[in-house]
């Protein structure tokens, strides 16, 4: 979890961890320069870009701009969490590769 009073440069960076910047701002569309200046505080993304850079991180948009973290409702032990990230769009980058059916089968049947 990201801390709520970060800015979006920082939270950013945060979700991008071990990505390297330049192939992240590739594959937003984007310069690396442009993507180093946001993580900097230098400038603000228009909403296309933070939505495309969020896409690409697998993180909802508001993850990058909350400014408090949502409560948490979700009692422990159940798999609802799960549920939503799959629903709210958490989850890998659209640039990895995806899962093998037989590896899906085995989530859903585990779930």
């Amino acid at each position: 979890m990201v801390a709520p009073d970060l800015p979006i440069g920082d939270r950013i960076r945060h979700y991008r961890a071990e990505r390297r910047q330049d192939v992240v701002a590739g594959l937003v569309g984007i310069s690396p320069d442009y993507l180093s200046q946001i993580e900097r505080g230098l400038k603000i993304p228009s909403l296309p870009i933070l939505y495309a850079i969020a896409h690409e991180l697998g993180v909802p948009t508001t993850a990058l701009l909350a400014d408090t973290p949502a409560p948490s409702r979700v009692p422990p032990g159940t798999t609802e969490p799960a549920i939503v990230q799959a629903l709210m769009g958490y989850g890998p980058p659209p640039s990895t590769p995806a899962a093998a059916p037989a590896s899906l089968r085995e989530r859903v049947e585990s779930a």
